[in-house]
């Protein structure tokens, strides 16, 4: 499995900056761990969009009852607050991306790949999309160090201006 030896080869810093350069992949693998443990269990954006709905739906119904009460009783602004919100859940879930039969796109590989491409620029080197290349392979390794899985990122280095979003299909 790649390792942290891997990571440094594929920046190739040189010998003033090789404590620099391990620090920065110390920190961008805690950074993608404390990523996986956001999105470990997050449901995907079409189960989001579901639930969403739901929770409009009964906000809706809320305010339905609220507003059959009498007009003394009539809580106005909790219902204009209701309306309110139910109005931000719903542009949320309209806004999330739920593409038919798309393959969700995991968001640590994803970060994964834009990390290793600023490692990279960072330590003056040319990332360039090539297999196996320092960026491939510095992906490919940031992903090992914090997930403890072997993967091969390399279209996800193509994707790299998506950069990190929580677009998982």
């Amino acid at each position: 499995m790649a390792g942290l030896k891997d990571a440094v080869a594929a920046i190739r810093p040189s010998s003033d900056r090789l404590k620099e350069a391990q620090d920065k992949i110390a920190f961008t693998v805690e950074s993608l761990q404390d990523l996986k443990k956001f999105f470990d269990g997050m449901p995907s954006a079409g189960q989001l969009k579901l639930l969403l709905d739901e929770f409009c739906e009964a906000l809706r119904k809320a305010e339905l009852a609220g507003k059959a009460l009498p007009k003394i009783m009539r809580p106005d602004d909790l219902l204009a607050k209701m309306e309110s919100h139910r109005q931000v859940v719903k542009d949320y879930a309209a806004a999330l991306r739920v593409p038919a039969g798309a393959k969700r796109r995991d968001p640590i590989k994803a970060n994964a790949a834009t990390l290793a491409h600023e490692l990279l620029v960072g330590f003056e080197r040319s990332p360039g999309i090539t297999r196996d290349g320092p960026w491939h392979k510095l992906a490919n390794a940031l992903y090992a160090l914090a997930t403890n899985t072997e993967a091969d990122l390399f279209a996800y280095l193509r994707d790299r201006d998506v950069g990190p979003t929580y677009d998982a299909r």
